[in-house]
């Protein structure tokens, strides 16, 4: 990938999963050469911003704030659903 065409993946995840986050940017950042960037909040703070419409690339979060975003008829909650399985 050149610099002309290189993204940087956006993460929105819970504190919870930051470790196990930066071992993966890291490993992604040795592979591609790309950094990656992730914003940790809570659990209830993640969906906010989905709901929010925020821009990301990876949500990381816990199940129970999924299922909230599940109910709602969004581009977010059929992402959500397929990401499970479910669609």
């Amino acid at each position: 990938m050149d610099d002309e065409t290189a993204v940087t993946p956006r993460i929105l995840g819970t504190g919870a999963y930051e470790a196990a986050l930066a071992a993966i940017m890291a490993l992604y950042s040795r592979d591609t050469g790309q950094a990656a960037s992730a914003l940790y909040m809570s659990a209830v703070a993640v969906g906010r911003r989905i709901d929010a419409g925020a821009a990301f690339d990876v949500a990381i979060t816990t199940p129970e704030a999924l299922d909230g975003l599940a109910c709602l008829q969004t581009p977010a909650a059929a992402a959500t659903r397929a990401a499970r399985g479910l669609a």
